[in-house]
């Protein structure tokens, strides 16, 4: 012989007036209807819910149990319930699942706590590799300026030397010339001394010179 629960029964209690979801609910302890609904389309229950019910109006408990050949009754067909053992203190055990029901509550805060912590925790570090990122970039950024700045200042020296190299290059070369110049000067007041010609004014090119011979 096997047993199963009798899902129908607390619908026929309810259809049948014999006991209501307001009453239901009170001897849940406050929960809300949405328990006692699920009993109602026959799911299951707690067994200390069960007879917490039984006893507060009275139930046999055998009418929600079915065994194998469909009746509710047979479960105690040779013998008499033991009132001693289905005589449970409700109140002993409303007062369990309140403290189970307050726990679960003070566990759900708890985890919700946690895991704002948790995203708060994120959002920190978040920033922080942000900022990292960021410190290093602006570190990468002013070390190519400085290369450049290096290298431009290594190129303006070089273009001011070369401009030196270029000067002194100018000055040796105006140097020449004012050396041909005052030979120049020098042949020609030789010539005049010789009486060969006149001293310019101006000193001539040996070019001139030449083309004035000429």
């Amino acid at each position: 012989m096997s047993y199963s629960y009798n899902k129908e029964k607390f619908k026929e209690l309810i259809e049948s007036g014999v006991v209501t979801k307001t009453s239901l609910r009170r001897i849940c302890g406050g929960n809300n209807y949405s328990t006692i609904n699920r009993w109602i389309e026959g799911e299951d229950i707690y067994i200390e819910r069960l007879l917490s019910v039984c006893n507060e109006f009275n139930l046999d408990l055998a009418d929600f149990i079915i065994t194998t050949s469909g009746s509710t009754k047979l479960l105690f067909k040779n013998k008499e319930p033991n009132t001693t053992q289905l005589n449970i203190d409700t109140s002993t055990i409303i007062e369990y699942e309140r403290k189970i029901a307050a726990l679960q509550v003070e566990t759900q805060k708890e985890l919700s706590r946690e895991r704002e912590t948790k995203i708060k925790e994120l959002a920190a570090l978040e920033l922080k590799l942000h900022k990292e990122a960021m410190a290093e970039i602006e570190t990468e950024r002013s070390n190519l300026k400085n290369e450049y700045n290096q290298e431009k200042k290594q190129i303006e020296a070089d273009l001011n030397n070369q401009l030196k190299e270029k000067n002194q290059e100018i000055f040796e070369l105006k140097k020449q010339l004012a050396d041909v110049q005052l030979s120049y000067k020098e042949l020609e007041l030789e010539s005049y001394a010789k009486g060969i010609r006149k001293p310019s004014a101006v000193a001539e090119s040996p070019k001139s010179y030449q083309n004035k011979k000429g």
